[in-house]
């Protein structure tokens, strides 16, 4: 009897520490402490921890850049709870960041499935471009890697409608999946984008240094397709003009301008 008196009063005294020690990773959760959330909940148990507590431990693992971590601890969580979409979210964006493409497409599709678009967030769709795109270079079969292309150039599509400063982003991908589908450029697929994205860049009053390097990715394109494809040599020889405002000595616009 005194046996299992002690028992029952170590399992209580064990229980309240615990949750004395979640409450404090909560804390620091809660304050974006989380080097220190981090810290605290690896003193708890794993299996013993609240779904809550799974999602602002794998989280805070994932902030600091511990992939591995969050998605271990996320894993854990989604044995118990699988439709959490948190922790779901986690696994998709966790895998991406690994690496391990396959599998984050899964998480991904879950994802989508299970959140209607006024639920989704921003790093939802950048997240699923940017996999799409990995996933899609990976892939061997050509038929395969242009759906994947197709599909990834859908989601570059609706994001400006709905996170407006992924607008220049997203016109930038759009370019470069159209550059992938025609790799030649014999149709000039990306030509409209690469038009757009140069004239967003160019209504800016500063340049930044990736402003500048995506100028030269465009013009560099435009002057390609329009000297060599479309024979036009006018729009050739403009957007040669326009890649010296940038880089004056620039030997593919000079070239450009002295056969034109």
């Amino acid at each position: 009897m005194k046996a299992t008196i002690a028992c029952l009063l170590l399992l209580a005294a064990t229980t309240m520490h615990a949750q004395s020690t979640s409450e404090q990773a909560r804390r620091h959760y809660e304050h974006n402490d989380f080097e220190e959330a981090l810290a605290v909940y690896g003193q708890i148990e794993p299996a013993t921890m609240t779904t809550t507590d799974l999602v602002n431990y794998s989280t805070a693992a994932y902030i600091k850049g511990r992939y591995q971590q969050s998605l271990d601890i996320a894993t854990l969580g989604l044995r118990t709870d699988p439709a959490n979409t948190a922790l779901v979210r986690l696994a998709f964006y966790d895998n991406t960041e690994l690496g391990r493409h396959a599998a984050a497409l899964t998480y991904a599709d879950a994802l989508f499935a299970a959140t209607d678009s006024t639920r989704q967030a921003y790093f939802d769709y950048t997240y699923l471009g940017r996999l799409l795109v990995a996933r899609a270079n990976e892939l061997t079969d050509s038929a395969d890697r242009r759906r994947m292309l197709v599909r990834a150039d859908s989601v570059y599509a609706v994001m400006p409608s709905r996170f407006a400063q992924t607008t220049e982003h997203a016109t930038l991908m759009r370019a470069r999946i159209h550059a992938q589908l025609d790799s030649v450029a014999h149709q000039g697929l990306a030509t409209p984008f690469y038009e757009q994205l140069a004239d967003l860049i160019d209504n800016k009053t500063a340049l930044s240094d990736d402003d500048r390097q995506q100028l030269v990715e465009s013009y560099y394109y435009l002057i390609a397709y329009y000297h060599n494809h479309a024979f036009d040599v006018a729009k050739a020889s403009y957007y040669a003009r326009r890649l010296l405002l940038i880089d004056p000595d620039n030997d593919v616009a000079r070239q450009c301008l002295s056969h034109g």
